[in-house]
């Protein structure tokens, strides 16, 4: 039998965060998961910004935030943007 990720330790967390044009809301929300326990499993950034101003912010946290930080470009459209990180997500549990 398989164990469900409530046997584990720890759920592996999936941090999804549409973003446009918020850069400082964007570097708050990556800094405050530093001290989230348990740590996320990984992070992805879905940028609907057609200038890609999340990709700074966003690589600044790579190898420091989470096992794995993702940045992906979107168009505009939350939906979209939650899509995207879903499907390019591989935790437990997807978190936004």
């Amino acid at each position: 039998m398989t164990p469900s990720p409530a046997d584990n330790d720890c759920v592996r967390l999936s941090v999804v965060i549409p973003t446009m044009k918020r850069v400082a809301l964007l570097r708050d929300t990556l800094e405050s998961l530093r001290s989230c326990q348990p740590p996320p499993h990984e992070v992805i950034v879905v940028d609907a910004d057609p200038a890609g101003s999340a990709r700074p912010v966003t690589e600044k946290y790579e190898g420091v935030l989470a096992p794995a930080v993702h940045y992906l470009r979107s168009e505009p459209s939350l939906t979209v943007q939650r899509n995207l990180g879903i499907e390019a997500s591989n935790g437990d549990a997807i978190v936004f």
